[in-house]
């Protein structure tokens, strides 16, 4: 595969989907989701904006009333899965990082605990994020992803579906 082919958001033509899971499907995902997690709001929309758009996807962002949450999607777009991975833990990690080094920075003052209330905030509000990733991991770096507004559809070669 070409590095060009890498980037272009298609699966190579031998690729089959194998899962096509979605939080939507029971409603105990859906409560559990909303009882872990904050939306995070614009900040969380423009650090997953930078990281979809580095591989190319276009993002797009909603509020998904049926299971009372926000979210950024690439609709259509085939990222390998390590890609994938990058793409569902950047805003948790880079702005967990932004929040400790804020807090470092401002200790002695009242800011410190913004920072620590918007960390928690943060931290707890990628539930969802963490939950998809952990179902990525369950395929092989050769698979890709295709971010869906509530879920994701995960694809493999054919000849190893059988």
């Amino acid at each position: 595969m070409s590095s060009s082919d890498t980037f272009s958001g298609k699966p190579p033509n031998d690729y089959q989907e194998v899962l096509y899971w979605r939080i939507t499907e029971r409603t105990n995902r859906i409560l559990v989701m909303n009882l872990l997690s904050i939306p995070l709001g614009l900040i969380f929309g423009l650090v997953f904006f930078f990281f979809i758009r580095i591989f190319g996807a276009k993002p797009r962002y909603g509020v998904f009333w049926k299971g009372l949450m926000f979210y950024a999607t690439a609709p259509g777009y085939a990222f390998p899965r390590n890609q994938y991975l990058i793409v569902s833990l950047a805003p948790m990690v880079s702005l967990s990082l932004l929040a400790c080094l804020s807090i470092l920075l401002q200790a002695g003052t009242v800011y410190v605990w913004l920072w620590a209330i918007w960390a928690m905030t943060n931290g707890s509000g990628t539930i969802g994020d963490l939950w998809i990733t952990a179902v990525a991991l369950r395929y092989p770096e050769y698979a890709y992803i295709i971010d869906e507004r509530d879920g994701m559809r995960v694809l493999l070669p054919k000849s190893e579906i059988g």
